[in-house]
């Protein structure tokens, strides 16, 4: 199950806008032309199914921060996903902003079941309260029934009723993984010994790395990792271990070809050291439904992207992946394999953008490359 199309209305630069994504994804536009406020709406819609929509936009600066123009009053999205071929789940919910508050409410909601034959109305939201549907049968909820006002019921789904298609969006929508600041200077706690547990995914702050290398670091993982790290450091490379630092704490070094010479992740170089979490979180053998990136070329040496990029192509079989660069490095790095490229365009009070799929994207890309294409100002002229 992944995205098939995303609707934005009113959303920080987003006046209106539809989103079509592939499996593989790369975002490209000039500093201030939307590209992170994309990355933004999927950390919004994320946090609308995780039960945390209140605290995303209070850590936001409260609604009308976020709304498109400043002048908006509500927000929309719509998002369309499909695990099959005519079967899919259309989710839909709008916020309103509240008057002289920097607070919002969910006024409307909608889940609908595209299927086979007639859709299938699976809940609906409105301000008399929540209907919900299971084929035939209607359950209605009290319309006294405390919902949330800041809050989606799609949040609360195993609270409130239990319907496959409904529970399968929520644990989507909610396990997305948006990785914006990425922080591997001195003063992280990703270079700081960790406390010892069991975890399987980078988290979006990226300081969990040494428990997630810990768990995962054997058999098929541990050879994608020693293999990329290999290839960006070939005369170096020899593998990564743990040691304890106290009862309860690990840290985590790197192993070199010659001599004795450990690293321990406090002294790996930042561009090491981020390099090695870019590939933990494409590596992930149980990924998260739907992977974003913030600039992942950032602060790498250019002789890394294309590894970067076979890894973005290989997570790409596993889940979505999104990428979001000004480098056309990053988007040469991918070689034959042409990512859909969407194009962010700031058209004077608002965002535009265009998707180009592989396909016709090799149209015009067969005496260019792709990133002199894109960023030579010619790909305005024909997209």
């Amino acid at each position: 199950m992944y995205v098939q199309s995303l609707r934005i209305s009113g959303f920080t630069s987003f006046k209106d806008v539809t989103w079509k994504p592939e499996r593989l994804n790369v975002l490209i536009g000039s500093n201030g032309s939307g590209k992170s406020n994309l990355l933004r709406a999927l950390d919004f819609i994320r946090a609308s199914a995780a039960g945390s929509l209140r605290d995303f936009v209070l850590s936001k600066g409260g609604f009308p921060r976020l709304l498109w123009g400043g002048s908006a009053q509500q927000i929309e999205f719509e998002i369309d996903t499909t695990d099959e071929p005519k079967a899919e789940p259309i989710y839909r919910f709008t916020l309103m902003s509240m008057s002289q508050s920097a607070s919002f409410s969910v006024v409307s909601e909608a889940l609908v079941f595209v299927g086979p034959s007639t859709p299938l109305r699976l809940m609906e939201r409105n301000p008399d309260g929540l209907t919900v549907l299971d084929g035939d049968n209607e359950l209605l909820l009290d319309p006294a029934w405390p919902l949330p006002e800041t809050e989606t019921a799609l949040s609360m789904v195993s609270a409130l009723w239990i319907h496959p298609v409904a529970y399968l969006l929520q644990k989507q929508l909610r396990g997305w993984a948006i990785y914006h600041d990425l922080r591997v200077d001195e003063h992280s706690e990703i270079r700081r010994p960790a406390v010892v547990r069991d975890e399987k995914r980078v988290a979006a702050h990226g300081q969990n790395l040494t428990p997630v290398l810990k768990t995962l670091y054997e058999s098929d993982f541990k050879d994608a990792i020693d293999n990329g790290m290999s290839a960006a450091f070939p005369d170096d490379y020899a593998e990564l271990f743990f040691r304890p630092t106290e009862p309860d704490r690990i840290q985590l070094y790197v192993r070199r070809k010659h001599g004795v010479r450990e690293d321990s992740a406090a002294d790996l170089s930042d561009g090491t050291l981020r390099f090695l979490l870019l590939l933990t979180i494409l590596a992930t053998p149980d990924p998260p439904p739907l992977i974003a990136i913030d600039e992942p070329e950032s602060g790498l040496h250019p002789s890394m992207l294309p590894i970067l990029a076979e890894f973005a192509v290989a997570a790409a079989t596993r889940t979505q992946v999104i990428l979001s660069t000004h480098s056309p490095q990053m988007l040469d790095a991918f070689g034959d394999t042409l990512p859909a490229t969407t194009v962010f365009n700031w058209a004077g009070d608002h965002t535009e953008l265009k998707t180009v799929g592989p396909d016709e994207l090799r149209k015009w890309v067969a005496d260019y490359s792709l990133g002199r294409f894109i960023f030579s100002g010619e790909a305005a002229a024909v997209l």
